[in-house]
């Protein structure tokens, strides 16, 4: 159940930005876009800290067991990647590797 809370505060986030924030701010800037991934990947730790932090609850990534936080970091960041690949597809923001434009 802890699994889908936490996973539910990354998701949450991850729509209002992508979805709302990111278009409207953002558009088509890479800086933008990392300045703000940084501040709300900071918004959804703080609000898994604050269920979770102090209670000792475990948490299971795949072959490793791990507190909230790395719980929550590592499916943030998982989450995040798949949205952030779409975005960039989808306003056309351009890398300085080729292989990462495709």
């Amino acid at each position: 159940m802890n699994y889908f809370v936490i996973i539910g505060i990354n998701v949450t986030v991850l729509i209002i930005a992508y979805f709302f924030l990111y278009p409207t701010f953002a558009k088509n800037s890479l800086t933008k876009l990392a300045i703000g991934d940084l501040f709300l990947s900071i918004v959804a730790l703080a609000g898994a800290g604050f269920l979770f932090a102090g209670t000792g609850t475990q948490f299971d990534l795949v072959f490793i067991t791990s507190n909230w936080f790395w719980f929550s970091l590592v499916t943030y960041v998982a989450l995040d990647f798949i949205l952030f690949r779409w975005y960039c597809k989808k306003y056309k923001i351009v890398f300085l590797n080729p292989i990462w434009n495709n």
